[in-house]
């Protein structure tokens, strides 16, 4: 049977404007079976549709409509003597941290929970199952929750527990229904001294400096580690190439260069010619762009000169919306650029970018994903080592 919270969520995905292909990689990444991914996506474009033809006659139309007249009767009474007003879906939100995540054999592990309750219903038990995977380590607890609360668990660590990276897993379960929530962390031998938590650099940087590009070749600008992790493995880029293009656009632009002479050739042709012409000479390519009619042709124009020239400058130029996010998130690509996925407007499309990142290694900004289970995988693989996530 075809997973239906799998098709519900392929269905949003693509509603949100992320093709099929990207969509089915992005699950098979994460660990849906390639089989069961093609499943829901063939349900979604190939549908089983059944069609009956009944023949029904005068009287037992009749028949049928007399029936519903007595079923709606004793079912309008059974409401107002029987019935209680239906509580709304039980929904809660769990989110586990850790105070300390380097321990020795035999020591309390202590963590938060976080528990809300996101729908509307009233105070209701929630049990909560902690447990160390792959050990058989784990405790148990109930707890009432009405809108939030918090609280802080722990759990004793044998003093022969082999020292390495564990996983601790936490379980809510209320309603026949469950949440869950993962951390990672680390344990040495007693009397050992724990390693000092990783560093996870957190950048900001200024923006760049196009005013630089009449006299110099190059742009800057500064970029300050928030932590002060004193390295430097995820620093973005300082400098970059004006690419010949005048980064400054004045209020009322002027330009210099005629349109070139397309005579005879098609849509595709004149943007294939552009976008070659955009390596030697990004001006005059800028020139044509509003040769085109049709506003979708002239974004492709544009897309097509900023993804030559590497510059996020030219995607502004771009009026719809989905093109310019796309715009940006491929020149954050190529560029190695993180700071130029705040660019994007939609939210979606700026964490995909984000995770773009994340699936090279770059976790500095785990807390700029706005999306919880995103950002939630992007800390779990952030604090495991080598960016292995142990489950």
């Amino acid at each position: 049977m075809v997973n239906q919270q799998l098709i519900n969520y392929i269905k949003k995905q693509i509603k949100a404007g992320y093709d099929v292909n990207t969509i089915k990689s992005y699950l098979t990444k994460h660990g849906y079976k390639p089989q069961n991914v093609n499943d829901a996506i063939n349900s979604i474009y190939s549908p089983e549709v059944k069609h009956v033809v009944h023949h029904i006659s005068k009287t037992t139309i009749l028949s049928i409509a007399a029936l519903s007249i007595i079923i709606l009767l004793i079912a309008s009474g059974i409401y107002f003597y029987l019935a209680k007003p239906t509580q709304q879906a039980q929904l809660l939100d769990l989110r586990t941290s850790l105070l300390k995540d380097n321990l020795n054999q035999g020591d309390k592990l202590e963590f938060n929970i976080e528990l809300s309750n996101l729908g509307k219903s009233k105070r209701y038990d929630v049990i909560l199952k902690h447990e160390i995977v792959n050990t058989d380590i784990y405790s148990q607890e109930t707890i009432a929750v009405e809108t939030s609360t918090s609280k802080t668990s722990y759990i004793q660590l044998p003093p022969e527990l082999t020292p390495k990276r564990y996983t601790l897993k936490t379980i809510a379960s209320y309603s026949n229904k469950k949440a869950f929530s993962t951390f990672t962390f680390n344990v040495v031998k007693k009397g050992e001294q724990p390693k000092t938590t990783k560093c996870i650099e957190n950048w900001e940087c200024t923006q760049w400096q196009p005013e630089e590009c009449p006299n110099n070749e190059q742009q800057t600008r500064t970029c300050n580690d928030l932590n002060n992790c004193q390295t430097t493995l995820y620093k973005p880029e300082t400098t970059k190439s004006c690419t010949k293009i005048i980064e400054q656009e004045p209020k009322q632009p002027t330009i210099t260069k005629k349109p070139s002479d397309f005579s005879g050739r098609t849509i595709w042709e004149k943007l294939d010619i552009i976008k070659q012409l955009a390596g030697s000479d990004p001006n005059q390519a800028l020139n044509d762009c509003p040769t085109f009619e049709i506003d979708s042709h002239k974004d492709e124009c544009y897309f097509n000169i900023a993804e030559v020239t590497k510059s996020d400058v030219i995607c502004k130029r771009i009026t719809s919306e989905r093109t310019k996010d796309k715009c940006y998130s491929n020149v954050a690509k190529l560029t190695s650029d993180n700071t130029i996925c705040e660019e994007i407007i939609k939210q979606t499309r700026k964490d995909a970018c984000y995770m773009n990142f994340v699936n090279k290694g770059d976790y500095s900004i785990c807390d700029k994903i706005d999306n919880s289970y995103l950002k939630d995988a992007c800390v779990a693989l952030r604090d495991t080592p080598e960016g292995i996530l142990v489950s």
